[in-house]
């Protein structure tokens, strides 16, 4: 899946007009790398939401064992 769309410009030192130039990065690609971005951010941000199950107070682990029991 490489795509090759060739776009001018004209603001080119060595030559004068227009000078063609490639763009390989597709737009599925492109679609691709937002998506995984999307994701990752959405991911990352509910695992730093979520609750511990235990804080680093002293005790807690003491109040979680003897509710067990």
């Amino acid at each position: 899946m490489n795509i090759k769309r060739t776009r001018t410009t004209a603001d080119h030192p060595e030559g004068n007009g227009m000078v063609k130039r490639t763009n390989r990065t597709s737009k599925v690609e492109m679609l691709h790398c937002h998506v995984v971005y999307w994701l990752t951010t959405l991911l990352s941000r509910r695992l730093s939401d979520r609750p511990h199950p235990l804080d680093d107070r002293p005790g807690d682990a003491t109040t979680l064992a003897l509710q067990r029991f």
